[in-house]
């Protein structure tokens, strides 16, 4: 189902969307008790169905919403028309839910790409739409063949993310075993290892972005203590540069307009939600957005927050984070919240709280106005 929470009079003059993806079709909507800066500053729609895993939200030129999830092993890209959801389903049986999902548009909106992990055939698949009239046309593509070795003992976690240039080209990183691939898809898929030596361990999150040469960018962490930024020097050269030592349940990455990257992540160590900014001299700055305070009503010092960020820089640089708040860093009931640097300090705010919120991801309007997608699983009876 559809839904639009009505906002109250104290609602902001720009309102922020949020994009609710529930996990199990609800017969009402009912709002949990919220701090006081809450709802009334997002308009809340939620879609119908069950879901399970992340959520990959996109705008196209015109404003409009593309989201790309997981349901019952299938893979659904669901596109906002102005006045209804149209979902398409991309894959179906094979769909790994609890593996990240990527979607990305070309910049002239002609063209999609979404990545996920396939179960059936154990390695990254990515699908590519063509917009044709009434609607998008869909197939799915193998990778070349890559190492993939079976360990015992080892939980891996597969992640992926795509991006698409202005020439159509599709460019791809995820990880495998102890490496990271990028691969390109010009015409057919080239693949290489962007990880050297000194970089194999078993990598969880990734996340990439292009800079305006087009070349990639790319970061990932290996969900406890290492967080690793990549840049493309050439055609098949690759610089790698450790940011933080400390990370895990997600990173975000983005670019400034002179290219340089920004990325936003998880210290597992703190609970906390970080910031880094690469500095011209090629060093990282790495300050804290949110730490669980004290006097925090709904977390204080258990809580933990920062998974599943998501990040995007507005047209004058400042950044924008949405991301999982946990009440207990050992429970899954969290809130979704959202961050946003003003010039002098982070301004915070409580998008949905009460729930099993996860896997957040973050889309900027022409306007700067802050779109987000979840995951929001329903409590037992509420």
């Amino acid at each position: 189902m559809t839904r639009t929470v009505s906002l109250s009079s104290r609602a902001r003059s720009l309102l922020r969307l949020v994009l609710a993806v529930w996990a199990a079709a609800l017969a009402a909507f009912t709002l949990a008790p919220a701090p006081a800066d809450a709802y009334p500053l997002w308009d809340i729609s939620a879609l119908g169905g069950y879901v399970n895993g992340s959520t990959a939200l996109v705008l196209d030129a015109a404003g409009q919403a593309h989201l790309g999830y997981a349901a019952l092993r299938s893979l659904k890209v669901a596109e906002w028309d102005g006045s209804a959801w149209q979902t398409t389903t991309i894959a179906s049986s094979c769909v790994y839910e609890s593996s990240d999902i990527s979607l990305a548009l070309r910049p002239d909106d002609s063209m999609a790409a979404v990545s996920f992990y396939d179960i059936c055939t154990e390695t990254v698949r990515v699908g590519i739409g063509n917009h044709i009239a009434g609607g998008w046309s869909w197939i799915v593509e193998s990778l070349p063949a890559y190492t993939n070795n079976q360990y015992t003992g080892v939980t891996e976690v597969h992640s992926s993310a795509v991006a698409i240039d202005t020439n159509g080209i599709v460019h791809l990183i995820f990880n495998e075993d102890a490496n990271v691939y990028y691969a390109r898809r010009q015409g057919s898929w080239l693949l290489q290892e962007i990880t050297d030596s000194a970089h194999h361990t078993f990598w969880d999150d990734m996340s990439v972005a292009l800079d305006s040469n087009g070349k990639v960018h790319a970061s990932f962490d290996n969900g406890t203590s290492r967080l690793t930024y990549a840049r493309q020097t050439g055609t098949v050269t690759w610089a790698l540069e450790d940011v933080a030592t400390v990370a895990g349940s997600g990173n975000s990455l983005d670019l400034t307009g002179a290219d340089m990257a920004r990325i936003a992540f998880h210290d597992s160590a703190t609970r906390s939600l970080k910031y880094a900014t690469r500095n011209p001299d090629y060093t990282w700055t790495v300050t804290p957005v949110e730490t669980p305070a004290a006097d925090d009503p709904l977390g204080g010092t258990i809580g933990d927050a920062g998974q599943f960020p998501s990040l995007a820089l507005d047209s004058a640089g400042n950044p924008h984070i949405s991301y999982k708040y946990a009440y207990k860093y050992d429970d899954q009931e969290a809130a979704v919240k959202y961050a946003v640097w003003d010039g002098a300090a982070w301004q915070i705010e409580w998008v949905e709280s009460e729930r099993w919120a996860q896997h957040t991801s973050l889309a900027l309007g022409g306007a700067g106005e802050a779109n987000i997608s979840y995951t929001m699983y329903a409590m037992p009876g509420g």
